[in-house]
């Protein structure tokens, strides 16, 4: 076997509380991730000689070992003493410092692509572990499954994801840091009461997309609408389809609209297309 290709999905956060800053530096977080289908695809192959080298369709991402791709296939070839050079392409779709985990994705598939060209047979335990070394949403997008994650986002319980529905997700205008996000955050002193996640996973056992989108929490939603003029505007023309709910996406700027069918999800997606940016009509990976 030369080469292996797998597909990253982007991920969507239905609900995320953040807890107080640990003395790690790192956050305690509860939230509950879900998959959509906005794929990157990663392929690798082995090369001649050492090392790894990256290449993409992407000017927006670094194409050195500063990439999270590249981190993940050293932490694994550290671990297995892999000594042959591996050349990885990386063909974008899903939108940059979005909120949406694509770097995440695309790390996680680097680990399951390692993985089976060179025959390791790790345990998706291990994919984890060697996932949580480069970032916190990698052990989450090692398998995907809808889960309810917690800790630093080590501590992954598979739970029931979205029914089907369609959503309308959009980014338009700069990324934002999620470095910066989380210090305003706390510097924001006392924080709006979280939803307790009980309300967002009994939602999702009853496959009611109402239910659901009334359960939709996330801590940096009213932080992101209140500094990103683009995303308030996406929230704002979303609002007048009456969807199930909108959030904004992990640290944003993304947001999305959960809607049960197609109709004015379709008509949604074109209004915001219209106004340009990334703009896509999805479905929930379960």
């Amino acid at each position: 076997m030369n080469s292996v290709t797998k597909y990253a999905c982007a991920k969507i956060n239905l609900y995320l509380e953040v807890g107080n800053r640990r003395g790690d530096g790192y956050h305690d977080l509860t939230s509950v991730m879900q998959c959509v289908d906005i794929r990157d695809r990663i392929t690798l192959a082995q090369s001649p000689g050492a090392g790894i080298s990256l290449t993409t369709d992407s000017r927006r991402i670094p194409a050195d070992n500063g990439n999270i791709v590249c981190k993940a296939l050293e932490a694994v070839a550290g671990e297995y003493g892999i000594r042959r050079g591996m050349s990885v392409f990386v063909e974008k779709r899903i939108p940059i410092s979005a909120g949406l985990g694509g770097g995440s994705a695309d790390a996680a598939a680097a680990i399951n692509a390692a993985d089976e060209l060179f025959g390791l047979s790790m345990t998706a335990e291990r994919k984890r572990e060697l996932g949580a070394r480069v970032g916190s949403d990698v052990p989450f997008c090692v398998e995907g499954t809808p889960s309810l994650v917690r800790g630093r986002g080590e501590i992954i319980t598979p739970i029931r994801g979205l029914p089907p529905c369609w959503i309308v997700l959009a980014k338009r205008g700069k990324g934002l840091s999620t470095r910066i996000m989380f210090e305003n955050l706390d510097a924001g002193g006392r924080r709006p009461e979280g939803k307790n996640p009980d309300d967002i996973l009994t939602a999702l056992e009853s496959g009611d997309v109402g239910k659901i989108g009334a359960a939709l929490h996330n801590s940096f939603h009213p932080y992101v609408l209140n500094l990103h003029r683009e995303s308030a505007g996406i929230y704002n023309v979303m609002k007048k389809y009456g969807p199930a709910g909108i959030l904004v996406s992990g640290s944003g700027p993304s947001v999305y609209a959960i809607f049960p069918e197609d109709g004015r999800a379709r008509e949604c997606f074109r209004e915001l297309k219209k106004q340009g940016g990334d703009v896509f009509l999805c479905r929930p990976i379960s």
